[in-house]
């Protein structure tokens, strides 16, 4: 029950930054922008949520998370996308109240000490088992 509330709660997520993202663009009057916007949540490996523009036209490649406070899981593959896109972002979407607020965050080094904090949180156990 509980994966599948996170599931719902991100795909919501998701669908707000894509508004989100489409009245930004049509605001900057790029409504071909607006319109070229993709959803990558469920394409394989890109490590990214949302195919979203830069006013230039240069991509902007959007990982959404749903949090409630400033802290959120990230997965190995965002990680690395995230270190090696120079136009990857992350948006922190928090809905409180009927309010939604979105703090992002642009070619985030995650390493960066002074700014963030990783911590292992989960582990990926493969095994043989031999009788």
């Amino acid at each position: 029950k509980e994966n599948r509330r996170k599931r719902i709660k991100g795909r919501k997520a998701e669908e707000l930054v894509m508004e989100y993202e489409q009245m930004r663009l049509k605001a900057l009057n790029r409504l071909g922008l607006a319109e070229n916007i993709e959803d990558y949540s469920t394409k394989y490996g890109f490590g990214f949520d949302i195919l979203s523009w830069n006013e230039d036209g240069t991509p902007r490649n959007i990982e959404v998370k749903a949090s409630g406070s400033n802290s959120f899981i990230i997965t190995r593959n965002e990680l690395e996308k995230s270190e090696k896109n120079p136009y990857y972002w992350i948006y922190i979407l928090n809905e409180m109240k009927n309010e939604v607020q979105i703090k992002k965050i642009k070619a985030p080094s995650l390493h960066n000490n002074s700014q963030f904090k990783l911590e292992p949180k989960d582990y990926y156990v493969s095994f043989s088992l031999e009788n």
